[in-house]
């Protein structure tokens, strides 16, 4: 996915479940949800990602389901990228003063 935009902030996110289509069609759409209802509110990628897992682990508590997600905060004009990435796979960066792809690293749990 490409985006452009001159706003001050983007958020981004992925979530990926398998098995169920149904089933992680309706977790994925509480993720988004929540996700949406936070967006005005200041607080860090890493605090709203965990208010959306405390919604989430109820809702999914002894059904052995759960969701993983990427979440990406792009800041414009400084360069900031801050990511949360629960359980779901490394993304993918490209530099394209070398051209090259790698994994986007960091410290954390995942």
């Amino acid at each position: 996915m490409i985006v452009e935009t001159e706003m001050e902030s983007l958020f981004l996110g992925k979530g990926g479940q398998t098995k169920y289509i149904s089933f992680s069609a309706l977790v994925m759409a509480t993720a988004r949800g929540q996700l949406h209802s936070l967006a005005g509110v200041p607080m860090a990628a890493e605090e709203r990602i965990r208010a959306v897992n405390n919604v989430l682990s109820r809702d999914l508590d002894g059904t052995g389901r759960f969701l993983t997600l990427f979440y990406l905060h792009l800041t414009g004009g400084s360069g900031r990228v801050r990511w949360v990435r629960a359980g779901h796979d490394p993304a993918v960066r490209f530099d394209p003063a070398t051209g090259t792809f790698g994994e986007l690293g960091g410290s954390g749990l995942a």
